[in-house]
């Protein structure tokens, strides 16, 4: 691994660190040698004030994917109507058709959508069902309601 340090005015170091075997390397913490200095960079996590949405999207996926429904996340859709581009969180996929979008949001509280906004008027121009899920605690209820959905976009057999 090589470490390109590049001092500034501040007495700040941008750390660059390259691996011509493009190894991911754990981070936690880090020992730079200057000339004469030697320097521990810890580099620690600092919680979030909310998760993140991308860590809701990815339990969602995880579940469904576990239970066999087909999905795929950050799904770009394109509305004819609208002449735009919409990217969905999470498209639930039967037989090669979007049946569900999923709209993950990262709020403290299980607020109501903005339904004035323009993401949400463009997720009604599609003509597909779509679904919000506000908080963490809503993925149960989420995958409930995917779970039903799908059974019931499942065609009947006589």
């Amino acid at each position: 691994m090589d470490i390109d340090i590049d001092k500034t005015k501040t007495s700040c170091y941008n750390i660059i660190l390259t691996s011509p075997q493009a190894k991911s390397y754990p981070l936690n913490s880090l020992s730079v040698t200057t000339m004469s200095k030697t320097m521990e960079i810890v580099l620690k996590f600092k919680r979030p004030h909310r998760l993140p949405e991308a860590n809701i999207q990815a339990e969602i996926y995880r579940q469904l994917r576990n239970i066999g429904i087909k999905c795929c996340l950050e799904y770009r859709i394109y509305i004819e109507s609208m002449n735009c581009y919409i990217r969905a969180d999470i498209v639930i996929i039967q037989n090669d058709e979007i049946i569900l979008i999923i709209e993950c949001k990262s709020r403290k509280s299980e607020s109501e959508p903005n339904k004035k906004g323009r993401q949400y008027k463009k997720y009604k121009a599609l003509g597909v069902p779509f679904l919000y899920c506000m908080t963490f605690k809503q993925v149960p209820y989420i995958i409930n309601n995917i779970i039903e959905f799908t059974q019931k976009s499942l065609p009947t057999q006589t």
